[in-house]
This record gives C-alpha cells, sequence and structure tokens, in this order.
C-alpha cells in the first residue's frame, strides 16, 4: 500500500462466521483505483494444502452502504486461494495474504463504504475452516 497510514480497515470473520478464520482488508483509493490487501488467520498447513485447488476462490468488490457493487461495477474480482501468500510473524506461518488493485470506474471515491469479501469453498476446505482453533495471539492486521 502507497500511503500505509491513509487505509481503510475492515474487519470480520470469514465466510459471514460460518468459519473460524479472522479476515481484514485493509484499502485505500489513490488516483481512481482501489489498492486492496486482505488478510487471512490463523494458519494451518492442512487448510493450505486444500487452497492450492483451482476451485477454491475468494472474491473482493467494494460496495455504497446500500450494498451495490462500485469497484468493480458488474461483479466482484475473483481470486484465485492459490494465489494467497502466507504471512509470517518471527519466522512462523500465521496466516494468508493477498493483494490486489481495482479501477474506480468513473465512480466518485467517496461512494465506497467497505470492502466485501465473498467466497467458494468446496465442502472439505470449509469444514476444516470452521475447525480451526484460534491462538491466544492478536489476529494478523489487528494490531
Amino acid at each position: 500500500m502507497e500511503h500505509a497510514d491513509d487505509f481503510n480497515k475492515d474487519t470480520g470473520m470469514l465466510a459471514e462466521g460460518t468459519t473460524q478464520v479472522h479476515q481484514t482488508v485493509l484499502w485505500q483509493i489513490i488516483d481512481g483505483v482501489i489498492d486492496y490487501r486482505i488478510i487471512l488467520n490463523p494458519y494451518d498447513r492442512p487448510a493450505h494444502q486444500m487452497m492450492m485447488h483451482p476451485n477454491e476462490a475468494l472474491f473482493i468488490s467494494f460496495v455504497d452502504e446500500g450494498g451495490p457493487h462500485i469497484a468493480l461495477k458488474a461483479a466482484a474480482v475473483r481470486i484465485e486461494m492459490r494465489k494467497l501468500r502466507v504471512a509470517t510473524k518471527k519466522g512462523s506461518a500465521v496466516g494468508w495474504f493477498v493483494g490486489g488493485k481495482i479501477p474506480l470506474e468513473e465512480q466518485d471515491e467517496e461512494t465506497v463504504e467497505k470492502a466485501q469479501v465473498g467466497w467458494i469453498f468446496s465442502g472439505k476446505l470449509h469444514a476444516r475452516l470452521r475447525q480451526l482453533q484460534r491462538t491466544g495471539r492478536k489476529p494478523v492486521g489487528a494490531e
């Protein structure tokens, strides 16, 4: 992110709370482009292996208060989960992250209220993400 001190932050649980995975989306708009980073944790090696299947995906869009897509206007951007990178802290895997840029497409940047993350998970991966146990550490991105 270009200006690390000037960004928006949306947090919650991945898959609308049906998993035990904490989700943080950091984003900012610069020159008509939304620069974003999705952070997920805790890390789990078996879940990571399942994420490598090409049908596992996240989706991101940016919406106004009423919920309509603003960027991209037509649909959310698909992110294959195998593109997520492992986040580390003091040499240990603690989660995953992925980032990207989405053009605002002539929309007024003041109308963008929040990031919205969707998902497509196989039953096997979803079951694994529901089982994960939290450690006593703060979620990555919560600092």
